[in-house]
């Protein structure tokens, strides 16, 4: 016979299966993040942890992010910058 749920783990559950409005990819990380602290979390660390994990996002940025010059804050450098990415 299996133990009876804590009542925290009782309201955890209800709380996944009826209200949380989330897609299920990122459901997992926001409750890893939750769960995974001894303090609560706020809406920006979950949303940074979501960020962190989404390849989606990062090749969105890597893409915006491939025409600067590295070290300068300008878009598409010229021959004489002296800075422009190698890469």
């Amino acid at each position: 016979m299996a133990p009876t749920p804590s009542p925290a783990y009782q309201r955890l559950r209800r709380f996944i299966a009826e209200r949380m409005r989330m897609s299920h990819i990122y459901q997992p990380l926001m409750l890893m993040e939750l769960l995974g602290r001894s303090s609560p979390a706020t809406a920006e660390d979950i949303a940074r942890r979501i960020l962190g994990e989404d390849v989606t996002q990062i090749d969105v940025y890597r893409s915006a992010s491939s025409g600067w010059c590295a070290g300068c804050s300008t878009a598409t450098p010229s021959r004489s910058c002296s800075r422009a990415a190698t890469g």
